[in-house]
């Protein structure tokens, strides 16, 4: 089965999730750079949900949320903002299973 067009899942939070020694190789900061809203904006106008957990250690959540707001811009500028979301959890890394298949079914149409 083809991969819907109009709907991407990915992860970003400005480079948080390299984590470890990653982060002290060459290179790392030009691939951080990379990421975070300039990367969801190439993504627009597809449908585009982060999610993060308050108790995630391998994620720093304000930098995530402030990442995220500036890419919620681009699609407030291109009049699509009910296709970006960001799910706040409680939790620590592991994923908002339930708001993240209803964020996929409102924007795939798909049944779970």
């Amino acid at each position: 089965m083809a991969r819907p067009r109009n709907c991407t899942r990915e992860t970003i939070a400005a480079g948080d999730w390299f984590g470890g020694d990653a982060m002290t190789q060459p290179g790392f900061h030009e691939i951080e750079q990379a990421a975070g809203e300039p990367l969801a904006s190439l993504i627009a106008p597809r449908a585009f949900a982060v999610e993060a957990g308050l108790k995630d250690t391998s994620v720093n959540f304000e930098r995530a949320e402030a990442e995220f707001a500036r890419a919620h811009e681009h699609y407030e500028m291109l009049g699509i903002a009910d296709r970006i979301e960001f799910i706040a959890h409680a939790e620590g890394h592991v994923p908002a299973t339930r708001r993240a298949f209803e964020f996929l079914e409102q924007h795939l149409g798909v049944a779970r």
